[in-house]
């Protein structure tokens, strides 16, 4: 298939969907659940179907596949944006973390400028919205915002957000605040599909396993042990 299939436009301007509340689980179907199966049928590169999976609120079947690309810039940013909705924001930032500064900087929801000390602006861009989803999902503060969701753990980066940001956040963000971060997440996230599609096309990918990448040691024993383990918010 050489063009879009029909209801990538009905993806689109379907969202934006709605971020889960941090620290809660739960399994979502996706807003079309007969759209998985087209999805998976269209046989597209990897990573577009992630980002369809994504655009269609089905996490599940959206995480499969991202397991597979965990070496792979944009299949990391995939998983980032997909632990973004599940309210895991401590995985969030560690694959955000991980993203080459220049290539996020290409999306616009990352051209803001406000980060003024001048360091990888658009990371610092990217883990303020993460933390935007922790501010409107559970109204912490900024010091147990990065305390409950382990900034130390990942080595936070020096262009992260500083408290006092986040706080000045927390309080902008109290009236209409949710509405404004579904928005930025659904924005980055179309236009992540729009990007994948540019570079991928929509031809169909007979052999599936083009674009997947082998995960190291470290990454298979944090699988294991969020899997068997009870290590992180998800149990499956």
């Amino acid at each position: 298939m050489s063009f879009a299939p029909a209801f990538y436009s009905q993806l689109r301007s379907s969202g934006p969907i709605e971020c889960i509340t941090p620290g809660t689980i739960q399994a979502n179907k996706g807003y079309s659940p007969d759209l998985a199966s087209q999805i998976a049928d269209g046989l597209f590169h990897p990573a577009i179907e992630v980002g369809l999976h994504l655009l269609n609120g089905d996490l599940y079947s959206a995480h499969f596949l991202a397991r597979k690309m965990q070496n792979d810039q944009y299949g990391m940013w995939l998983h980032g944006i997909l632990h973004r909705y599940e309210g895991d924001l401590t995985n969030a930032k560690a694959w955000y973390k991980g993203l080459d500064e220049k290539m996020i900087a290409e999306c616009p929801v990352y051209q803001s400028g406000s980060n003024k000390r001048d360091l990888d602006p658009a990371h610092h861009e990217a883990f303020m919205l993460i933390d935007q989803v922790g501010l409107v999902g559970r109204g912490f503060g900024a010091s147990k915002l990065r305390a409950q969701y382990g900034d130390k753990a990942i080595g936070f980066p020096e262009s992260a957000p500083t408290e006092q940001e986040i706080e000045d956040e927390r309080t902008r963000l109290q009236k209409d605040g949710k509405a404004e971060v579904d928005g930025k997440c659904w924005k980055e996230l179309v236009w992540l599909v729009g990007k994948l599609v540019e570079m991928y096309g929509w031809d169909r990918n007979v052999e599936g396993t083009q674009g997947y990448t082998e995960s190291t040691e470290q990454q298979k024993e944090v699988s294991r042990k969020m899997v068997g383990g009870g290590e992180g918010i998800r149990k499956f």
